[in-house]
């Protein structure tokens, strides 16, 4: 330890240098992480879903979910398996220990798996002056595709629309009159949308496969379509006899036309017919960055419809931004309050108020570039291990704040101590770090050693609380390195040894201030010493036994933004 220190002073302008760039890389570290308002949280569940179209409920149970369910129940560190087998598919949900790996499951039928970027980050509704199904085309040939231009955005999911399709109404009185049947129709629109190979050709060495293809692109088209010919009954012959000038098109023996589907959902927004849009992110991507994009993106969309109105329901961006600020500016007052209290600590009256302030604004100055210092260093190792800006991990350095500074301000006294008995600048630097070097790695590995464990918790409360101890123990590993290094170095440039010397009178109490009020209680506690263990007992043991009446939860309730009313109906007859 006294190697590091000295090496820093010996080549104190490459440290001072060293100070100014870790500072940078860590603002530049601070200001391009990941932004969140939950760490990543990989939950251990999986879902499996799988279709089996025109089939009733029974049938899936029996055919698909049990067998399924009897496949994966061997799997290890599963838990739980729950099940529901509805019309057409069926879907199973499983779930595992924490800490299994859902890497490692396939994606077959349809496996899966469930995290926190899996929740949409922005939710729109798009309403118009419309039906929903010209509303739709809207949305998909418009607004999806400017939403889906944006960096960060992974997919863009769509509730409350309905989809259409072509029906062919057939007229079988007309049909029978011509001779044809369904087949036929069947037979010629299927005729009429296929691809085929139509062989290859060789050009120069190289051989291109050819492809020809018959597509139906319009109603118009299909109506059009000749299903066949004119087919009567022929005495002579006794069969069917086909006129082949006389060709049936779709149109004379079926309605073409246009419908949708019928809905499952309907949603309004203001009372317009609306759809909602639900946003995913990626999940490296950042929340405040995709959902600035998108609001961005969504004011100017081109040639969109007047009618047409986007408005948002749900942005995370702007409650990751209110969190992580609300976070830093309470540990922004948590450092205030440190630089004030060292302040008062070390400001003395003697043998001038003026005097006094002169010389504790320069070890107030050198705490003050300490304490962020460590705190970026911290931010540059949590960024390198790659975890994302929370508000666990911003609380952990914000709590981190009111510790980093002990060790500097121990290095610091003991360095103004020493310039007090006479010594040099560096010469105090020197011997002051060497007596209190281990005692500060040794204080800072203790409390460590607190935080480290947690990292271990299983669960979901230990996947929470791990970028919490991580960004805690890599701020407090961080101010260990400041101390014995930054500290002494700033010392030999900031402190005035002159000053500090002459504020030291043999003849008078060169008590500071603050040491004038606390030595007087410190002297009646020695004094006292029954009297204040029965004292600390008490408050302890009463401090513990309110633990039962405070309520405990993972997370705060917060006031919701919106509100959601679910109304059920119950049939009833009328007697």
């Amino acid at each position: 330890m006294t190697f590091i220190t000295k090496l820093a002073l010996e080549k104190r302008s490459v440290s001072l240098l060293i100070i100014i760039l870790v500072a940078a890389l860590g603002v530049y570290s601070y200001l391009t992480l990941e932004q969140e308002l939950f760490p990543d949280i990989e939950f251990p569940n999986i879902t499996i879903i799988t279709f089996y179209p025109d089939s009733n409920p029974e049938t899936i149970d029996r055919d698909i979910t049990v067998p399924l369910e009897d496949s994966i129940k061997s799997i290890e560190g599963i838990r739980t398996i729950q099940s529901t087998s509805s019309e057409s598919n069926s879907v199973i949900l499983a779930t595992f220990e924490f800490g299994e790996d859902m890497n490692e499951f396939s994606t077959t039928p349809q496996v899966n798996r469930i995290n926190n970027n899996q929740f949409p980050v922005m939710r729109l509704t798009i309403a118009g002056n419309r039906d929903i199904p010209s509303l739709q085309t809207v949305v998909d040939e418009m607004i999806i595709p400017e939403i889906e231009s944006v960096s960060g955005v992974f997919r863009v999911d769509v509730s409350g629309q309905t989809d259409e399709r072509v029906e062919i109404r057939i007229d079988d009185q007309k049909l029978e009159d011509t001779g044809l049947t369904r087949s036929d129709i069947t037979l010629a629109v299927q005729n009429s949308n296929i691809d085929t190979s139509a062989g290859s050709l060789t050009d120069q060495g190289l051989q291109y496969p050819i492809k020809t293809s018959n597509k139906l692109t319009s109603l118009v088209e299909l109506r059009e379509l000749i299903i066949g010919h004119e087919k009567q009954w022929d005495p002579t012959t006794r069969s069917m006899r086909s006129y082949t000038d006389r060709p049936v098109y779709l149109t004379d023996v079926a309605a073409v036309l246009i419908d949708t589907d019928d809905a499952t959902t309907i949603s309004r927004t203001n009372g317009k017919p609306s759809l909602t849009l639900f946003i995913l992110k990626d999940p490296d991507a950042n929340t405040v960055d995709v959902t600035d994009g998108i609001s961005e993106i969504t004011q100017d969309i081109p040639n969109l419809p007047e009618d047409i109105s986007i408005l948002v329901l749900q942005n995370d961006g702007p409650e990751v931004e209110k969190s992580l600020a609300q976070l830093f500016g309470e540990g922004s007052v948590g450092f205030l309050f440190a630089i004030s209290v060292v302040f008062i600590f070390l400001l003395n009256f003697r043998p001038s108020l003026l005097k006094g302030t002169q010389i504790a604004i320069r070890p107030t100055f050198i705490i003050a570039c300490s304490i962020p210092l460590s705190v970026l260093t911290g931010v540059i190792f949590v960024n390198l291990y790659g975890i994302s800006l929370n508000f666990m991990s911003l609380a952990g350095l914000a709590i981190a704040v009111g510790r980093v500074v002990d060790d500097s301000i121990v290095v610091l006294e003991n360095i103004y101590r020493h310039i007090q008995m006479g010594e040099s600048k560096y010469e105090a630097a020197i011997e002051a770090t060497k007596e209190v070097g281990a005692a500060i790695v040794s204080s800072t590995l203790t409390t460590v050693a607190v935080f480290i464990p947690l990292t271990f918790i299983e669960g979901l409360v230990g996947q929470f609380f791990t970028p919490f101890a991580i960004s805690v123990s890599f701020a407090l590993l961080a101010s260990t390195a400041v101390a014995l290094t930054v500290v002494p170095v700033l010392s030999i440039f900031v402190l005035n040894a002159e000053k500090i010397r002459d504020s030291v009178d043999p003849s008078t109490d060169s008590s500071t201030y603050a040491q004038s009020v606390y030595l007087p209680i410190l002297r009646w506690a020695i004094n006292h010493k029954l009297l204040v263990i029965i004292a600390a007992v008490i408050i302890s043991g009463s401090s513990l036994g309110l633990l039962r009446f405070i309520p405990a939860t993972l997370h705060c309730q917060d006031i919701p933004g919106d509100y959601r009313c679910i109304i059920e109906f119950t049939r009833y007859r009328r007697s």
